[in-house]
């Protein structure tokens, strides 16, 4: 299926939002979380964002909200009665179509939803020139033992707030964290989650304070081949008081990352990282603004005030990286408040899907293949697991699963052999693990169509352009192919699809035939 649908900041508006009801209350007595405990310390939040969980216990609105392709229709989803996001709920609404993230909720209190960014200095390849928004399953974790999914960022994706209130500005001290997956990242510009622009555009040094993650090297940069714990303070990637390199190791081997940027209220800044799972947290640097001893090019700063996550202050979108939760503060948070914070995210226990599976290719009809599903344990044990999966009606599966326990660091590989049916299909494949306790999904899109192959193609290249637009298709099989219904869409960056031509019912092509 193809994932690449573009969606505009006129069309969310168009969305009608759906609550879909559960029959379960929250907890009273939830346990302190990131915004309770900076507000303890003299620091609250002005902005706090997940797709994980509650990070502020007074909080009672959706985490986020999702849109879906086929009808346009909105979810918001919810927590479950422990604080987590309620991704069944979006397991449900989206299945059978493509759900994106449209909305990150603010749980501050303040209202600073993170929403599709508009286009800056530099354009998005969506509608308008946006930038497009991530798909809602592409990212799923395990946290405390629940599934829940992270906004999966690629390049030309990213999120704004640019009308965000109560940020700090100019010089004013603020916090900043975000928790990310740390084995993914690029080197583009730039995976950012902090204070920036309110326009889109780079309107100067020191107007930014972000957190960011990856291997960037067009400015500052640490130690080895990164990644790299960095914050962008605006033309300005830093690992610390020097421009280029400073003494800050790569990061590796952490499947989930804690970054925590610091600064404000005079001429001070620190940096500091952790694996997400752990409770001590390392310093990078802590001491003045880069090059401050020698110009005011940061020091003081001139923070705008604006929001964004994925994308750089002049909506730079090159960047790659997968976003859990974040936070924002007024004031610059002590030092127990942030080893507190730290200590409380690894008490949520992130760890990775256990669930994965090898690349499904496209079936013929009557085609058979053979998929791998491995399930991988790391710190839990599994009592009882069977595995099996679901297919569109008319596919058949050959595999025979049975029950057993897992201990912890095992992988458990099935064999699946998918026989696809005679006729053209396409939907999903659902494979289940059960477990005494818990359940796990994996969610794969199957297709099964005649092997034609496109031997020749013309498209227009640009206003103006007359030559014909053609397409020459082959039938590579030995049987007839019914090309009823087939749609050739072209799409423009920052233009809206446009279908070329469809091919009317009843068009069948030969064996072997062009």
């Amino acid at each position: 299926m193809n994932k690449k649908h573009f969606i505009s900041a006129a069309a969310l508006c168009l969305c009608t939002p759906l609550m879909l009801v559960v029959c379960c209350k929250r907890a009273q007595d939830i346990s302190d979380r990131p915004c309770d405990i900076y507000a303890a310390h003299g620091t609250p939040c002005v902005a706090a964002h997940s797709t994980t969980r509650l990070l502020n216990s007074a909080y009672n609105g959706p985490l986020y909200r999702v849109i879906r392709e086929s009808d346009g229709t909105c979810l918001d989803v919810t927590a479950d009665s422990r604080g987590y996001a309620f991704s069944e709920l979006q397991d449900e609404f989206c299945k059978g179509t493509v759900c994106r993230i449209s909305v990150i909720y603010d749980q501050s209190g303040k209202g600073n939803d993170l929403t599709q960014a508009a286009p800056g200095t530099f354009k998005g390849p969506a509608k308008g020139n946006f930038n497009e928004l991530p798909i809602a399953d592409m990212a799923p974790i395990m946290i405390d033992g629940r599934k829940v999914y992270g906004a999966y960022i690629m390049p030309g994706m990213g999120f704004r707030c640019n009308n965000a209130r109560d940020l700090a500005i100019n010089d004013e001290a603020e916090g900043i964290y975000y928790v990310i997956d740390g084995t993914h990242y690029d080197s583009g510009c730039c995976f950012d989650y902090g204070n920036s622009s309110t326009n889109g555009k780079a309107v100067g040094t020191g107007t930014m304070e972000t957190t960011y993650y990856g291997t960037s090297t067009a400015w500052g940069r640490g130690n080895g081949e990164g990644p790299w714990i960095m914050s962008d303070m605006e033309a300005g990637l830093f690992t610390g008081y020097d421009a280029k390199l400073n003494d800050v190791p790569s990061i590796n081997g952490w499947r989930f990352v804690s970054v925590f940027v610091n600064g404000g209220d005079g001429n001070k800044w620190d940096l500091r990282g952790a694996d997400a799972t752990k409770d001590s947290l390392t310093t990078y640097y802590s001491g003045i603004r880069p090059g401050s001893k020698d110009s005011d090019t940061y020091y003081p700063m001139h923070k705008k005030g604006g929001m964004l996550l994925g994308n750089g202050g002049d909506n730079g979108n090159g960047s790659a990286g997968t976003f859990y939760e974040g936070v924002m503060t007024i004031g610059y948070p002590t030092d127990e408040a942030i080893n507190a914070v730290q200590a409380n995210i690894a008490a949520s226990r992130y760890s990775a899907y256990p669930l994965s599976i090898s690349r499904i290719g496209q079936f013929t009809p009557g085609s058979t293949a053979d998929v791998t599903l491995a399930f991988t344990s790391e710190k839990e044990k599994y009592k009882s697991l069977s595995i099996k999966v679901d297919l569109p009606q008319g596919w058949t599966s050959a595999y025979d699963s049975g029950q057993e326990d897992l201990a912890p660091e095992e992988t458990r590989l099935s064999l699946f052999r998918i026989t696809a049916p005679q006729g053209r299909s396409s939907g999903e494949a659902r494979f289940i693990a059960e477990w005494k306790g818990g359940k796990a999904e994996l969610i794969q899109r199957i297709r099964c169509s005649e092997s034609l192959k496109i031997n020749e193609l013309q498209l227009s290249s640009e206003d103006g352009d007359t030559r014909p637009q053609f397409i020459e298709l082959y039938n590579a099989s030995d049987s007839d192919s019914d090309l009823s219904g087939l749609e050739l869409i072209a799409r423009h960056s920052g233009r809206a699809p446009l279908s070329t031509f469809r091919i009317p019912e009843g068009t069948r092509l030969a064996p072997g035939a062009f």
